[in-house]
């Protein structure tokens, strides 16, 4: 078992390591007396004022850009598709975060670059209670006298600022709230950082608390007692339908990767993280290729452990119809996904029984109008409808994900239907224009 850092550092640095537990115990204490202080404060609604278009967009998670380039993933997808649609929605939005946002150009989207001052490299979890106070000082800094509407916060650890600046401009705060916090990791230091106590201090704050799916608002109403539910809104993610259409000029994949015309090519992008079903999928596909379907799979994405399944396709005699493609950047994506004949989201339950997530990728396979395939769970289902925009399938169960990619390799007919009615499922209702109007509505409601 590998020895935790912050032991090492007892044993090697005692003198260092009193001070990160002094430095740590000082600040978790003030942030303790000031949750304390907010849960005491009464609830209050502000109104948004039709005259202020300026908008502080706060990107709280000092981590939130992993990657080295920070040019994919569906979090970068939904940071620039909720902050073009409010510009797009008349307002000058002021982007407060670590690092730039990648691809963002637009010139009512205003980014300023915070440092956070990093404390305690032995303790990087300890470093969010120095800057959530960073980050509500240099905000009011940043804000002055700006005409501001309202606060919109990604939630994250430890973290409530934006609900405080709201508060102190007398402004309402939006947050939003992809995930549950306490619940996704559930273990020791959840608990004795108490995130769960603190998570609920930040709703508590917000005016509107905006959620992906359903299924997060009936998580967050059964486990976090006391929390208004009429303020918590449902607004699923989006997609550009521009950016990612069926009419753009395709990538040279099937020639970078020697697979001829004819080669029945199915794709999946994502991160490899247990919740997306990658091992679902391989088994799915090599009973697929059973039935003697000539294709080839390819996976876009997946830096967490790719080797380890390079190593399973192998293993499972798949070498030769297996692509892992590796990242692609944003920009890049919709190009590539026109080049697939089919697109699988085989997500599997992540909190419980089910999967509360609302998947950016599968908007984006939508619009693209390929016909896509994914599991019957959480909002997926809510958003496919079984043979009309796409075919759903038990999430887990590779005989029936096998036996939807067969129904579309046998009827090409039908798999042009689904895709035509994807894209008009998109254009419908998910679009990221709807989702900040739903947004400004929320909060004018």
């Amino acid at each position: 078992m590998k020895t935790p850092a912050i032991l090492k550092l007892a044993y090697r640095r005692p003198l260092r390591f009193l001070y990160c537990v002094a430095f740590s115990f000082w600040y978790f204490a003030r942030h303790v007396l000031d949750g304390l202080r907010y849960m005491a404060t009464p609830a209050r609604e502000a109104p948004i004022a039709r005259d202020k278009r300026e908008i502080l967009y706060i990107i709280a998670n000092i981590d939130f850009f992993k990657d080295a380039n920070h040019v994919v993933g569906g979090h970068i997808t939904h940071v620039l598709g909720v902050i073009r649609g409010l510009a797009k929605a008349g307002y000058r939005v002021h982007v407060l975060t670590t690092q730039a946002v990648p691809f963002l150009d637009q010139p009512d989207c205003i980014q300023h670059v915070i440092a956070p001052e990093r404390t305690l490299p032995e303790l990087p979890l300890v470093d969010y209670l120095p800057w959530h106070r960073q980050l509500y000082r240099d905000a009011l800094r940043l804000v002055g006298e700006r005409p501001i509407a309202f606060i919109y916060q990604r939630h994250t650890n430890l973290v409530f600022s934006g609900g405080l600046i709201a508060h102190r401009l007398g402004v309402p705060e939006v947050l939003e709230v992809n995930s549950p916090v306490a619940l996704m990791d559930g273990g020791l230091i959840s608990r004795l950082f108490l995130f769960k106590f603190f998570e609920k201090v930040a709703f508590r704050l917000a005016q509107r608390m905006i959620v992906v799916s359903e299924v997060t608002r009936d998580i967050l109403r059964s486990n976090y007692a006391g929390v208004d539910v009429r303020k918590i809104i449902t607004i699923p993610n989006g997609v550009d339908p521009q950016m990612f259409s069926p009419d753009i000029p395709p990538a040279n994949l099937r020639a970078e990767l020697g697979i001829a015309d004819d080669v029945f090519l199915v794709g999946f992008s994502g991160n490899f993280r247990p919740w997306h079903g990658i091992d679902v999928l391989l088994e799915a596909y090599r009973r697929f290729r059973e039935t003697g379907a000539r294709s080839h799979l390819v996976l876009i994405g997946g830096s967490e452990n790719k080797a380890e399944y390079e190593t399973k396709v192998r293993e499972m005699g798949l070498a030769d119809g297996v692509t892992f493609l590796g990242t692609v950047p944003f920009d890049q994506m919709p190009s590539h996904l026109v080049c697939f004949d089919v697109l699988v989201s085989p997500q599997v339950p992540l909190i419980g029984k089910t999967f509360h997530g609302s998947p950016t990728k599968l908007f984006e396979y939508l619009a693209v109008g390929k016909p896509v395939i994914a599991s019957r769970i959480g909002q997926l289902a809510e958003v496919i409808e079984h043979e009309q925009n796409g075919l759903l399938v038990e999430p887990g169960s590779a005989n029936e994900l096998a036996a939807a990619l067969r129904r579309v390799y046998d009827d090409r007919a039908a798999a042009a239907r689904l895709g035509a009615n994807a894209r008009r499922t998109v254009l419908e209702r998910y679009t990221w224009d709807q989702n900040a109007n739903q947004v400004l509505a929320a909060l004018r409601s």
